[in-house]
């Protein structure tokens, strides 16, 4: 905590993301674009808002559940089984550096320590090494749930729980699962 004082007419602060316990607000999951305008010297009217907009599903750096994938998802299609969990389990995608370097989801889902930092309830690490720069992004994830075909992989070490075997074969059989509960509702 700091007490700041200010010599300006306008101040923007911007707390880390999930550094507070976030209160629920009209706004959460919209994106505000603000944009400055120099010609005003009324700081009231200094900020115009251009645009809100409606995302869909949860962001990233907010998320209950985060559903990450790494270069042990083999190739970018591996991420289309990561999509249909995050949306059965109502959360979102995020990546490993690993799958963002070779191209196969935007840099913009990336967790770690170049990336976004995630405080998830849930987060499924599948082919995901957990290099210590991964781990710098989900450390403050409450569950870890780990999949990975590397009995000796770094992840383990942090899972809750961890579950060794190839990854499409155990997705499949969770999305399974849980595309039969949904039906059975």
């Amino acid at each position: 905590m700091a007490d700041v004082e200010l010599d300006a007419p306008l101040a923007v602060f911007i707390p880390r993301a999930r550094a507070f316990t976030a209160e629920v607000s009209a706004l959460d999951g919209a994106t505000m674009v603000l944009q400055a305008s120099p010609d005003s010297n009324d700081p009231d009217a200094a900020l115009q808002l251009l645009a809100e907009q409606q995302d869909e599903g949860p962001q990233l750096e907010s998320a209950s559940i985060v559903v990450s994938g790494g270069r042990g998802l083999g190739a970018p299609e591996g991420f289309e089984r990561l999509e249909r969990l995050a949306a059965l389990v109502g959360g979102t995608v995020g990546a490993s550096r690993a799958a963002v370097d070779a191209g196969w989801i935007d840099q913009s889902r990336q967790v770690g320590q170049t990336g976004v930092t995630v405080a998830p309830d849930v987060y499924f690490a599948i082919g995901i090494s957990g290099a210590i720069q991964h781990l710098a992004g989900m450390r403050q994830a409450k569950r870890v749930v780990a999949i990975n075909a590397d009995p000796n992989a770094p992840i383990f070490r942090h899972a809750d729980l961890g579950v060794v075997g190839d990854f499409a074969s155990v997705l499949d059989g969770m999305l399974d699962v849980l595309q039969g509960q949904g039906e059975a509702q």
